[in-house]
């Protein structure tokens, strides 16, 4: 997860974040590089640059280019340490380190060579350590459970790794909650209990609503067009996190 922090000399890094939410993970490599050149000493500038590795790392594996795809995990991997190096107390580095760590893992997995599993298991249980230390900092994210249950699946743990993906699904689904909490708290009206519920009412206008809960909260109309489809105006439902559909009217979302 790509993260800035507030003060004077994040506004350098949050133009250069553009490139990498625009998944130009190349370009963002580059920006990220002229601002260590300015401060050598920037938390935030490691981590986001040790994010677009991993994520072009992972382009590279879908390409079948596995050796450039370990480098680039590994580089990731030192950068984020970098960061948790500077700032220690930065949940997302973790999470993102151990990203970095089971990408490199799964990448070195070859069936039948027992060196290779060995590997890929320290590289899974190195995972695992980041997520839980992800976690230890903030309770509540959802991402970092999510992770650690897929790491947990590979390593066979399947009963933990249920405890901590129905955790993740209970977060997000707080997460939605907390939204509409928000909607109400911050219209101008909101002394008004009767033009808050107004407000509220008006995310919901629409045939279903669909939300999504990926680190941050997105919300949108949308409208069945088969049994399990949606057609919806949320674009931000491929990034991680499970999407949520709630009918008009309806309290429950699934």
């Amino acid at each position: 997860m790509a993260a800035t922090k507030t003060g004077p000399r994040c506004s350098v890094l949050q133009f250069r974040e553009k490139k990498l939410d625009a998944k130009d993970y190349a370009g963002a490599i580059v920006d990220f590089d002229k601002v260590i050149e300015i401060d050598t000493e920037h938390p935030d500038a490691y981590n986001n640059r040790g994010l677009a590795e991993l994520r072009l790392g992972e382009s590279e594996t879908a390409s079948g280019n596995a050796k450039k795809a370990q480098r680039l995990y590994k580089t990731a991997i030192e950068d984020i340490t970098r960061s948790i190096q500077i700032d220690s107390e930065d949940a997302d580095a973790y999470n993102n380190r151990g990203l970095a760590k089971f990408s490199l893992g799964k990448s070195k997995s070859t069936r039948g060579k027992v060196k290779k599993v060995k590997k890929t298991q320290r590289f899974y249980e190195a995972a695992i350590a980041d997520y839980t230390q992800a976690i230890k900092m903030n309770p509540k994210y959802a991402e970092a459970y999510k992770n650690q249950a897929k790491v947990k699946c590979k390593l066979g743990d399947i009963e933990s790794a249920r405890d901590d993906a129905e955790k993740a699904q209970r977060l997000y689904h707080d997460g939605i909650t907390d939204y509409d909490k928000y909607i109400q708290l911050n219209n101008p009206e909101d002394v008004n209990e009767s033009a808050a519920d107004l407000a509220s009412e008006k995310v919901k206008d629409s045939t279903v609503r669909v939300m999504s809960w990926a680190g941050g909260f997105y919300s949108g109309s949308g409208f069945f067009v088969k049994e399990d489809k949606v057609a919806t105006n949320v674009h931000v439902v491929a990034q991680s996190g499970p999407v949520f559909v709630k009918l008009k009217g309806s309290v429950s979302a699934y």
